[in-house]
């Protein structure tokens, strides 16, 4: 094992750890450093269970992370802030009540109405902030539609947890698809509001 430790990579190697440290898909990484794209996903497992390989790679990444100032902490932290965000810091939502005035001047309740508000960005700080992806106003005939979307909550939480060790992800398993993100739909006026999830 000590000698492989010391073994000088190829060319190809070489190349596959630098473009494996671009996404960190080991099958599209092999094939962008040469391997045949029918075997990439055996090649890439081959690879990444080289300890040459792994030892590339770490040295790779410590460099970019020095060259960026993006350390793993900072990357935990930014995780961690979607990870952990609470929808409510953005938005409340209800039944508002629906009252009218009679002739003698008494206003009673008469129904109600499901509502939802947004808080204003001013307000937010930035652990708040952070957490939103896109925002968006669509104006119609028939009003304006505030689209907000939340950057995906559990895809951050599984990467966290990988971070921290709760799970472990070895070079066998292949990488999970990006997960749904939440969007919201507020179209005025408040009775014509809809909320729907997305992609």
């Amino acid at each position: 094992m000590a000698k492989m430790a010391n073994k000088q990579l190829t060319q190809k190697q070489e190349r596959f750890c630098l473009e494996y440290i671009i996404d960190f898909n080991g099958a599209a990484a092999a094939v962008r450093a040469g391997y045949s794209e029918k075997g990439s996903a055996v090649a890439a497992c081959r690879l990444l269970t080289n300890v040459n390989i792994q030892a590339k790679i770490r040295s790779f990444k410590n460099e970019r992370s020095k060259r960026t100032e993006v350390t793993a902490d900072r990357v935990v932290q930014e995780l961690a802030r979607v990870g952990f965000a609470n929808i409510k810091d953005l938005m409340r939502w209800g039944n508002k009540q629906v009252t009218e005035t009679d002739d003698e001047g008494n206003e009673k309740v008469i129904g109600s109405i499901p509502f939802v508000e947004f808080n204003d960005s001013d307000f937010l700080d930035e652990e708040q902030s952070s957490t939103v992806s896109e925002v968006k106003i669509i104006h119609s005939t028939t009003g304006s539609t505030l689209s907000l979307k939340t950057h995906d909550k559990l895809r951050a939480l599984e990467k966290l947890a990988i971070h921290t060790g709760v799970l472990e992800l070895t070079p066998e398993e292949p990488e999970a698809p990006d997960g749904q993100k939440v969007e919201f739909h507020v179209a005025q006026p408040v009775d014509e509001m809809t909320i729907t999830r997305g992609k």
